[in-house]
């Protein structure tokens, strides 16, 4: 097996029990871990030794992420590690989200505001030209 294939194996062991950002994360985890051990020397099938099979490997993580009261997870919560930064990131797309909709509402009422002034301006020009020509025929009307 290389590297390529125990990834592939974690992906397919992992994918529809945890989140797709979990699963990410540790793909990338692992990758990286392999990666990195190469790096210092060692060769690929070492690490992929050492590391033995993706399936139990996805196994203990489905377990881990699984658990209400996982230790783990509360430490790096409390230590605002991976699951804070992703949280980050979700309210930072949260507010766009929301600012893009509070602009396009406020550009939406001043828009509506532009219009309403512009047809009261005109109907203020207009009005006393309309009154005067009725007016007129009133007085026409009344003269015949």
């Amino acid at each position: 097996m290389n590297k390529q294939e125990f990834l592939h194996e974690l992906e397919k062991s992992l994918r529809g029990k945890v989140d797709d950002g979990e699963l990410n994360r540790q793909i990338e985890y692992y990758s990286s871990y392999i990666r990195n051990e190469i790096h210092a020397g060692r060769t690929e099938e070492e690490v992929l030794e050492e590391l033995g099979d993706p399936r139990l490997i996805a196994r203990t993580i489905v377990q881990t992420y699984n658990m209400k009261d996982d230790p783990v997870r509360n430490e790096y919560k409390d230590t605002g590690s991976f699951d804070d930064e992703r949280q980050g990131n979700e309210n930072r797309n949260t507010l766009k989200s929301k600012i893009s909709m509070y602009l396009v509402i406020a550009a939406i009422v001043i828009i509506i505001f532009a219009v309403f002034s512009l047809v009261f301006s005109v109907l203020r020009i207009i009005f006393p030209v309309i009154a005067m020509v009725i007016l007129i025929m009133l007085i026409i009307r009344m003269v015949r």
